[in-house]
């Protein structure tokens, strides 16, 4: 339910978005407030759905697969780092890292 909820908020905010550009096209710099856009990118929007479509198929891992992943996919930690943060080998990462894959595929 959290997740539905969440996109129906992000398609809000492309809404938002497309309709504060359309009223802005005659100004520039409507859009600016100082030096910051107001509305998210579609950038931003699909980061934001993407990490919470990983962050649901997570559900599907054990705690240890599920903290590597967001270390890794989310946080954009190094196996090394990993490797350190959890205690396990650092060529221990890269076959956790695929079989949680395989566990969040959703086929």
């Amino acid at each position: 339910m959290t997740v539905i909820a969440r996109r129906v908020v992000v398609r809000r905010l492309q809404q938002q978005q497309r309709e504060a550009m359309a009223e802005a096209s005659g100004s520039a710099d409507a859009s600016v407030v100082n030096g910051k856009h107001a509305s998210p990118s579609d950038a931003d929007i699909q980061r934001i759905e993407d990490t919470e479509e990983v962050e649901h198929l997570m559900t599907r891992l054990d705690p240890r697969e599920a903290n590597v992943v967001r270390m890794y996919h989310l946080e954009g930690k190094s196996y090394q780092e990993i490797s350190q943060a959890v205690g396990v080998s650092e060529n221990t990462i890269g076959p956790l890292l695929h079989r949680a894959r395989q566990k969040m595929n959703p086929s």
